[in-house]
């Protein structure tokens, strides 16, 4: 029996996930005079997707997923790019690393694989990476449970500002191109340096550019994964607004994953044991969450933590003891990739989580995708 309150209760529900600040619907009002953003059909042929800084292809799998091509991928990993190469064998891969200094080469590739006369297809994705904007990244170099050093510091602040650099880069790119439809994905930063960039570009050209905060649990994504989101206007008004691309409840870990024998709680993304077990205790403000202080476990009634790059999941008995890391197929299912989805040979379960919790969530992106062409 899990110990959540009430015991005996094997329907315990999570509420609806709390936001954390603006809220997607916020500026949906519309004043007199002010023109709707309409959506765009789904083009004759379907889109053809360009998925740059694209690692393993979460987009990609959408794309393909709801039939449309996935024409071009561009990564800095070639590992990660095998892997997309496994699934979308008749896409062109290139290794690159993106930014300024390739801009001329990128517009050319583009325009190789989306030539002139089918430019009205295409849809252009961008997700730069997103650990040099996460604050989680300073949990990385804490050592010996004190503050980051001075150096630490310095390196944290340059990376971040070379990430924010590579979200401008891909701004300018959409605003160079003008692509039919465009989306970005990154992570919402707590400075809020990068909705700036993105109000920036807004400001610009309010019928290019739109942004906003997406809780992806809101779309049917198993797990407390919260995004910066950017688009044309009419796809972001669909995202704030359509209820039918919302679930009508929370999908969470018992939905999509069968816990092992004597598995009590998923621990999150903190990656250590528990020393004292006599210091857990269960939360008194977030339910069916328990902690001792550091490390935090949580019952399968829940939405997962998040899933990352490093530090995968795993699964605790009663006792708090680790019982094992999730398989790659356990963490693909709370990142909603299909259960066929291909990996290279010899591809060890590590590299395969890591992989998983850099990628876009396919639900997700297919949401995002089928907004472009909702009415609301």
């Amino acid at each position: 029996m899990l110990p959540s309150d009430p015991e005996d209760d094997d329907d315990v529900r999570p509420p609806p996930p709390k936001r954390r600040g603006p809220p997607m619907r916020q500026g949906t009002l519309q004043l007199v005079g002010m023109t709707i953003p309409q959506p765009t059909p789904v083009p004759e042929g379907g889109w053809l997707f360009v998925d740059l800084f694209c690692s393993i292809g979460g987009v990609s799998v959408a794309a393909k997923t709801l039939g449309h091509a996935v024409v071009l991928a561009v990564d800095m990993d070639e590992s990660r790019l095998d892997v997309h190469r496994a699934n979308h064998p008749d896409c062109k891969h290139v290794t690159m690393e993106l930014g300024p200094a390739v801009t001329e080469e990128v517009v050319a590739l583009i325009e190789e694989a989306v030539p002139p006369e089918q430019r009205q297809r295409l849809w252009l994705h961008q997700s730069p990476p997103c650990q040099t904007q996460s604050s989680a990244r300073f949990f990385g170099k804490l050592a010996g449970g004190k503050l980051a050093t001075h150096e630490n510091y310095h390196e944290i602040k340059e990376d971040k500002e070379d990430g924010l650099a590579l979200v401008r880069w891909s701004l300018e790119l959409v605003a160079r191109l003008r692509p039919a439809q465009w989306s970005l994905e990154e992570v919402d930063d707590k400075p809020g340096q990068v909705a700036g960039l993105l109000q920036e570009y807004k400001r610009k050209d309010k019928a290019l550019f739109d942004y906003g905060n997406v809780e992806m649990a809101e779309f049917g994504v198993p797990q407390m994964r919260r995004r910066m989101i950017g688009g044309r206007p009419a796809t972001m008004r669909a995202l704030r607004l359509s209820q039918k691309l919302r679930v009508p409840r929370p999908v969470v870990i018992q939905d999509v994953v069968t816990p092992p024998e004597g598995a009590v709680y998923l621990r999150g993304i903190k990656n250590r044991h528990i020393k004292d077990k006599t210091k857990v205790r269960r939360c008194k403000t977030l339910e069916g969450r328990w902690t001792d202080g550091k490390v935090e476990l949580w019952e399968f009634w829940l939405l997962a933590p998040s899933p990352c790059g490093s530090h995968p999941h795993a699964w605790m008995d009663a006792e708090y003891d680790k019982i094992r890391v999730l398989s790659p197929a356990e963490t693909g299912a709370l990142m909603t990739f299909p259960s066929d989805f291909a990996w290279p040979d010899g591809r060890c379960d590590s590299l395969c989580n890591a992989d998983l919790g850099n990628a876009v969530p396919p639900l997700f992106a297919q949401k995002m995708i089928l907004a472009a062409s909702a009415h609301v």
